[in-house]
């Protein structure tokens, strides 16, 4: 595929998250160094570069879906709010600790009345953010290890799905606080991957339409360098423990030993109007581009033989993040610079 678009500058050190809207003109990241830095994603242009830490590192940021100025930065256990209005030397206007542990990934529910927070005691927290004093209250039970990614659901939002690097994949239901159902990254899978790594879910992704068949499905970057994707309305219906074990086999594994990455898989996103392509990146400093059939999930195969790979890029870096805008896509890897390509 074709090279880099362009580059966009204002970190000094290495970029951890990148967030962007469709509906919006800016994009969000933070660095190693606890900077946070807004881009203009037409003009590429720096439009502000706020430092929200002088001891943490920002691994994950969100843009408020209403209001373009708030964003949202996580460094250590806290929860920092900025209002861009206000210039960059004042613009953090609170900050919240709503964890015990450092935050690994916040998200938000698709119309952003609650946030959740994956941590590295492996909890996740559901937080109201609808007064200035959030509301925070843990979910019952957690991972076995670190937490390192958590989604919402589209068509169900007050499902949350997190995953760790105990290998679990964890169905939760905010209102009752309770676990729904519970998933195994590498297991029943039909061919070995080509990485020895344990499966390790480094990042989660979920389709952002409520309907068609991608709104069922989670895909999961694992540390064997799969992406393994699920569908997680399956099993829900029965009672029977064999029959609910066989449907809780992931739809699609894709990557093995002939194509795929070749390290771990980092980070993944859905893409395109319909949500069946995925994107995917990979410590192995490769971008692929996956086509994902759902139509093959109805022949009851646990995993893709032939994983269809619709295009690939050969990065010069780790990659640490993903964020899609339009027909292109900006990556943040080990370097200072974000990088931006086009999907068509």
């Amino acid at each position: 595929m074709s090279t880099r678009l362009g580059f966009l500058k204002g970190h000094t050190q290495a970029v951890l998250c990148c967030e962007a809207q469709f509906d919006q003109s800016l994009l969000a990241s933070g660095d190693e160094d606890g900077a946070v830095c807004m881009h203009d994603v037409r003009s590429h242009a720096l439009t502000a570069r706020v430092q929200v830490s002088t001891e943490e590192a920002v691994p994950s940021l969100l843009l408020d879906k209403t209001q373009e100025y708030r964003v949202l930065a996580c460094a250590g256990n806290d929860i920092i709010e900025l209002d861009l209005r206000k210039g960059d030397a004042n613009c953090c206007v609170r900050q919240h600790s709503c964890t015990a542990a450092e935050i690994n990934q916040l998200t938000a529910a698709p119309e952003g009345n609650l946030l959740a927070a994956a941590d590295d005691d492996g909890s996740v927290t559901i937080i109201d953010p609808s007064n200035e004093q959030f509301h925070c209250q843990k979910l019952n039970g957690r991972h076995d290890n670190i937490c390192s990614s958590a989604v919402f659901r589209r068509h169900r939002p007050h499902e949350v799905i997190s995953g760790g690097l105990d290998c679990k994949l964890i169905h939760w239901d905010t209102t009752t606080r309770g676990v729904i159902s519970t998933r195994q990254a590498g297991a029943d899978i039909a061919t070995e991957p080509k990485v020895t790594n344990p499966p390790m879910i480094h990042s989660l992704a979920v389709s952002s339409s409520s309907e068609g068949p991608a709104a069922q499905l989670v895909a999961a970057a694992c540390g064997d360098g799969t992406v393994t994707v699920w569908d997680l309305d399956k099993g829900l219906s029965t009672s029977n423990k064999r029959t609910r074990a066989r449907q809780r086999r992931p739809e699609y594994v894709l990557g093995d030993h002939q194509i795929g990455h070749r390290a771990a898989a980092t980070c993944v996103k859905f893409v395109g109007a319909d949500m069946q392509r995925l994107l995917s990146g990979g410590n192995d400093r490769q971008l692929y581009l996956w086509q994902v059939n759902s139509d093959d999930s109805a022949s009851g195969s646990s995993s893709m033989s032939c994983p269809q790979v619709a295009a690939s890029w050969q990065h010069n870096r780790k990659i640490n993040a993903l964020a899609l805008h339009a027909n292109c896509f900006f990556v943040a890897d080990t370097s200072k610079l974000v990088s931006l390509y086009s999907l068509v």
